[in-house]
């Protein structure tokens, strides 16, 4: 039978053969689980060190082997090695052990460096991944010089052998921190050099003529004859390995332990903090901007440009002029030349280097997450206000305490309740058909969402929509249109990105389906259920609920369960500190600085490293084109959609990149030459999801323009194209029906694999039957909208893996067709998640 894996967008793969690759983590648990429990357990050999077999068996260096070459080092370092036993001395010599840089008790050497497709691994030693620099070897003709020695390069050849095999180089090579990867390739350009070089360096030259003329009587070259190279050497090792010279620096450099030091600003006022700890809907954000309302000047820190974008709206309808600050857009109560005093803005925004009266840092929870955590922990710490005020979850009090102990201020907490009621449903909503007024779908994936949309549309629902990669303001008019209840039913599908930033008159969220896995963390849950029954919306009461039965036991535990206390706080290092690394490392390229600074970087039990996989996957992009540190730096901290199937954007970053490298402006025309503008408005779910990717090339331009607007001269007409681009995005919302129909299915993006493992002809309901086995895995995450299409394409022989017995729907369709199947012909055994 060929097996036919199924692959969407990139996004997953089966398990074949009992290899599980891209499987959601649910699903992953308990494949892992069965064969744990089948399989037998594997020895795993200890690991030991060789301390180099028959090496180790042979005679030591003596004390006036020692002593030659101690003779040509500075005193501190003779000391140092003359004072070690003879013992210790062959442990380091025959150890294949790197010495790692010394770390306090109270520090910790960061254990894991970001790599592209969202997977971590151990952070490589610092030494191997610095590169080699490249030395430049002297070719002038030799009447151009008064000192020649005559030297022949099979007798340099024969030296500088003997040299490198000698023990005790490779020992004190080790005690200057070169290992023997950086032994190798500073030998190697040291070789290269002595051979070619014209003229040789008189000392080396020297040198080498003194032990060819002590061994001209000799047969073997006596070992001790050519311990005189080594200083010549290890000079020539630091020219390779600059960072030789200046190691104690790039420590102190990558030092991302004590935070606080970086802002001498706010080190300066006496800061008085107010925590106001609550749920969702407890009002603790309104009791933080009426302090922002009162005060003379201020900062507003938020996650989103729509809470900024509110903020400053409602402050300038009280009187109060206040400007907003985004990455991709500036609004100003009166111009640019006339700042006002109070100022909305993301939290990544905010300056460090300004005095205000009363700041507000809201969902100050999210210092935990592991990308942007680094922003609120920089406002935390950074922000010069004699009054600040945190907006957020119980379980960042702890963290905040911890972090601003070691400055000495003392955290005020006020704590809320919320202000209406929300209850978890007994039962599930089971059917679409049972939608009511005012419930909002709740989808962790945008096909999903499509999904419930059409089948929506097919009971004559139309329902809003809003998932994350809709502009902002196009998910405001989403919002509105759902908030003026004219449509009936009134219904929202929606993914998670309802949990933060908008304003809706939800009475019920309903749960689509769980695909991140039970062992999910819970407060992104209970965040999203919190929309539900906002307070002074149209429902006094909230619900939450679930599509199907089977998790409503996931959803109680989600809700009942204690949100745990957050333990660090996210940090990232800052341009200043990458330029100054930099600046020791010469030769290195970015995105080697980048994993040299993270290998060495060292950091305390507060806080963890931000995941950098789009600052790298950017860096590696552009590495090759000849920009300055602080541009490189910007381009790398762009707003850049680097998803797998997003090319388009991979593209017009690089060539945007090159353009600017050349000194070539970015205008208006060519902006659109490399978008392809114009494009025709969306027909179908396809076009729609490339017209937002187009709005994010939009937010790029934008971006890039405040920080360097003598290269992107054309801003204001490349706003105007985003909003008729909004425009287009608006239009296909409206007319969702259109876009969800049948004959715009889009059953071509599937990709099949073909995996031959039985010759037999025969259905899965025969051989689930024969052998007493299960389905495994049998649609991750499928699109519910193309699920007729694959049915009929795989003509229901989905998957059959003899290893596994498990089964993990997430299409409601495909469940409901399953068991259809097994009513028919059995159900079979060993089948979990029904």
């Amino acid at each position: 039978m060929a097996l036919k894996v199924v692959k969407f967008h990139q996004r997953w793969k089966f398990v074949v053969n009992g290899n599980i690759d891209h499987v959601p983590s649910l699903l992953q648990t308990r494949l892992l689980q069965r064969s744990h429990s089948s399989a037998v357990p594997r020895k795993i050999p200890s690991n030991s060190v060789n301390c180099g077999g028959k090496m180790a068996k042979k005679k030591l260096a003596s004390f006036s082997d020692r002593k030659v070459i101690s003779e040509s080092l500075s005193s501190d370092k003779q000391q140092t090695i003359l004072k070690q036993p003879k013992h210790q001395l062959t442990e380091q010599r025959f150890s294949n052990k790197i010495i790692s840089p010394t770390v306090t008790p109270k520090t910790r050497s960061t254990s894991f460096i970001s790599v592209p497709m969202g997977r971590r691994t151990k952070s490589r030693s610092f030494m191997d991944i610095v590169p080699p620099a490249p030395i430049a070897i002297p070719n002038l003709p030799s009447n151009s010089t008064d000192f020649i020695v005559n030297l022949k390069k099979d007798d340099i050849s024969r030296i500088l052998e003997n040299f490198a095999r000698r023990p005790l180089v490779r020992e004190l090579s080790e005690q200057n921190n070169v290992n023997r990867k950086m032994f190798h390739a500073a030998y190697k350009s040291f070789r290269n050099y002595c051979l070619n070089a014209s003229p040789l360096d008189p000392c080396i030259a020297v040198t080498i003529s003194d032990v060819l003329n002590k061994g001209y009587l000799k047969i073997v070259l006596s070992a001790r004859d050519v311990d005189s190279l080594y200083p010549y050497f290890i000079e020539h090792a630091k020219r390779v390995y600059p960072h030789l010279e200046c190691e104690k620096e790039l420590k102190t450099l990558s030092d991302l332990s004590k935070p606080h030091n970086w802002y001498p600003k706010a080190r300066e006022v006496f800061r008085r903090i107010h925590f106001h700890a609550g749920p969702t809907n407890s009002g603790k954000t309104y009791e933080a901007l009426q302090r922002f309302y009162q005060a003379r000047t201020g900062f507003y820190c938020g996650p989103l440009r729509l809470l900024a974008s509110e903020v400053c709206q409602k402050t300038n309808e009280r009187g109060i002029n206040c400007d907003m600050v985004t990455g991709e857009e500036r609004r100003y109560a009166v111009d640019a030349d006339n700042p006002s005093s109070h100022v909305a803005m993301t939290v990544e925004m905010v300056p460090v280097d300004v005095s205000v009266d009363i700041a507000v840092i809201d969902e100050i929870q999210m210092l935990r997450d592991q990308s942007r955590g680094w922003a609120w922990t920089r406002a935390l710490l950074g922000i010069a206000a004699e009054e600040i005020h945190l907006c957020g979850e119980e379980a960042a009090i702890d963290i905040v305490r911890n972090l601003l102990d070691p400055i000495g201020e003392h955290v005020e907490v006020h704590k809320y309740e919320r202000k209406t009621p929300l209850f978890l449903s007994e039962q599930a909503l089971k059917k679409l058909d049972n939608i009511q007024d005012g419930d909002c779908l709740v989808c962790f994936s945008v096909s999903m969402l499509f999904s419930i949309t059409r089948r929506l549309m097919k009971l004559g629902i139309q329902p809003t929509v809003i998932y994350g990669a809709l502009p902002p303001w196009t998910k405001l008019n989403q919002a509105k249109i759902f908030n003026e209840m004219t449509r009936k039913p009134n219904v929202m599908v929606a993914t998670d990105a309802v949990g933060m930033g908008l304003n809706l008159n939800v009475r019920r969220i309903i749960f689509v389906q769980f695909p991140f896995g039970e062992h999910q963390a819970n407060y992104h849950v209970v965040q999203v259920a919190g929309r539900a029954g906002r307070f002074q919306s149209a429902y006094p009461e909230g619900y939450v609920s679930t599509l199907r039965q089977s998790d409503m036991p996931m959803l109680k535990n989600f809700m009942e369960e204690p949100i745990k206390s957050i333990e660090t706080a996210g940090i990232a290092p800052t341009s200043e500190q990458l330029e100054t690394f930099s600046y020791h490392l010469p030769h290195a390229s970015f995105l080697s600085i980048i994993d040299m600074f993270i290998s060495i970087s060292s950091l305390s039990k507060k806080f963890h490293l931000c995941d950098i996989d789009q600052f790298r996957k950017l860096a590696e992009l552009i590495d090759e084109i000849p920009l300055s540190m602080k541009v490189r730096y910007a381009f790398c901290t762009a707003p850049v959609d680097m998803d797998m199937d997003n090319s388009v954007a991979r593209t017009c970053f690089v060539r945007i990149a090159r353009r600017f490298a050349e000194g070539q402006g970015i205008n208006y025309n060519w902006f659109c030459e490399i978008i392809q503008w114009p494009l025709p408005k969306p027909t179908n779910i396809t076009m729609l999801l490339d017209m937002c990717k187009l709005y994010n090339l939009i937010d790029l331009y934008l971006w890039l323009s405040y920080k360097f607007p003598d290269m992107f001269p054309d801003r204001e007409k490349v706003r105007h194209l985003g909003k008729l681009i909004e425009s287009y995005i608006n239009e296909a919302l409206a007319t969702i029906s259109n876009l969800t129909s049948e004959t715009n299915d889009v059953s071509q993006r599937i990709y099949t694999y073909s995996v031959f493992i039985v010759a037999e002809k025969e259905t899965v309901s025969q051989r689930l039957l024969r052998e007493g086995l299960g389905i495994v895995g049998a649609i991750l995450g499928i699109h519910g909208y193309m699920f007729e299409n694959l049915c009929s394409f795989m003509k229901m022989e989905v998957i059959l893996c003899p290893q596994w017995t498990v089964i993990s729907v997430y299409s409601p369709e495909l469940h409901e067709k399953i068991d259809e199947v097994t009513r028919t012909v059995g159900r079979p055994t060993g089948i979990e998640g029904w």
